[in-house]
C-alpha cells in the first residue's frame, strides 16, 4: 500500500488471491483476496507508477508477492536473474498451548496475483543477468557502480543503451525488451 498507485489503494484493489486446501478454503472463502490497505495515510504513500527490483535466483517469498502483486497495477521492472518461483505460504501449527515453543511449519496455501498469474517457475527478468557472476562481494550492494544497481539507475534516468556489461572478467549480455515481462495466468484446476 505504500508503493502502489493511489487508485489501487483507494479502491482496495486485489494484491493477491490465496488458495487454501479444501478444508481451509471453506473457512477462508471470504478472505481469499488480500487487498491494498486504504488505511495507510495518503501522505505516506509513494503513489508509484513504476518500480525497479534487483533480483537473483534467491529472490522468493514476500519479494515475489510484492513483484507479482504489483504487476497488474503498475510497471515492475526486474533486473538480474529469474526469481525462485515460490508461490506458496504456510502456517505454524502447535499441538497445544503447553508447547508454544514447538510447532510445525506447514505449507497451507498458494497465491496468484489479481490477474490469476502465479510466480511458480520464477518471475522472468526485464534485464537478465547472472547474479552469480555479478555479486562477488556483498559489500558492493548499495554502491551506485554495482552492476545491477547501475543498470537500474541508468534505466530510471533514461541513459541506458544496449551494450555489454563486464564484471570481473565475466561478460554478460542483455536484451532490451519494449515493456517489462508480465506473469501469464494459467488455467486453474479445480
Amino acid at each position: 500500500s505504500l508503493i502502489a498507485p493511489d487508485a489501487a489503494v483507494s479502491q482496495k484493489d486485489v494484491l493477491i488471491y490465496k488458495t487454501w486446501n479444501e478444508e481451509y478454503q471453506k473457512i477462508y472463502k471470504n478472505e481469499s483476496a488480500e487487498r491494498f490497505d486504504d488505511q495507510v495515510p495518503s501522505s505516506a504513500r509513494l503513489n508509484l507508477s513504476r518500480l525497479w527490483v534487483l533480483t537473483s535466483q534467491n529472490t522468493a517469498s514476500a519479494s515475489e508477492v510484492i513483484i507479482s502483486g504489483l504487476q497488474p497495477h503498475m510497471n515492475v521492472y526486474t533486473i538480474g536473474d529469474a526469481t525462485t518461483g515460490k508461490n506458496t505460504g504456510g502456517s505454524v501449527f502447535s499441538p497445544d498451548d503447553d508447547t508454544e515453543d514447538k510447532g510445525a511449519y506447514l505449507i497451507t496455501m498458494s497465491y496468484e496475483n489479481k490477474n490469476r498469474a502465479s510466480v511458480a517457475g520464477g518471475i522472468p527478468p526485464y534485464r537478465g543477468y547472472s547474479t552469480n557472476a555479478v555479486y562477488q562481494d556483498a559489500s558492493d550492494l548499495g554502491n551506485p557502480s554495482e552492476p545491477l544497481l547501475k543498470i537500474a539507475l541508468e534505466e530510471i534516468s533514461g541513459t541506458r543503451s544496449t551494450r555489454t556489461l563486464e564484471a570481473d572478467d565475466t561478460t554478460l549480455q542483455y536484451t532490451q525488451p519494449a515493456t517489462p515481462p508480465r506473469l501469464i495466468a494459467t488455467p486453474r484446476q479445480h
